[in-house]
């Protein structure tokens, strides 16, 4: 869970120390996601890049009593419209993932979706922000929906 995480954070870190990536955010999310319904958490890392009002987005989250018990850890990576309306922040996300129980080199053990999303995401403290968000996850033979909300930290 955290290995995979970490390294893509890492990515973010070096692409952004390039002057291609504006500031990071990341933060802890939490929810359910139904089919059938089951609580997930995870964490979800960001930045904008040379295109103004968009944001480049990964996210782990861990699926409690999956659907598939051999699997039940999702990964995915996304680009977030995001225009930016003083403190509040409405976007939409857009992108794919993986579910899988550990990564390796066998992409036959994944089962691979696409998802779109929206939410909105309210900045306070300066630093600090809260998000609400629902993603429409299409997998092949079956369609999932997750409902979340988050604290993000902005540096």
């Amino acid at each position: 869970m955290k290995k995979s995480f970490l390294i893509l954070l890492g990515i973010l870190v070096l692409v952004s120390g390039s002057g291609l990536l504006y500031p990071i955010e990341m933060g802890v999310i939490g929810g359910t996601i139904n089919n059938p319904v089951h609580s997930c958490y995870g964490l979800s890392a960001g930045s904008g890049f040379l295109i103004p009002m968009m944001q480049l987005e990964v996210e782990y989250v861990k699926i409690h009593e999956a659907v598939f018990p051999e699997l039940g850890n999702t990964l995915t990576g996304g680009i977030k419209f995001r225009p930016k309306i003083g403190s509040f922040l409405p976007y939409v996300v857009v992108g794919g993932g993986i579910e899988f129980d550990k990564l390796g080199l066998k992409f036959s053990d994944y089962l691979k979706f696409t998802f779109l999303g929206g939410g909105v995401q309210f900045k306070f403290a300066g630093v600090l922000s809260v998000r609400g968000d629902i993603r429409l996850f299409n997998y092949s033979g079956f369609n999932r929906t997750r409902l979340s909300a988050g604290i993000m930290l902005h540096i």
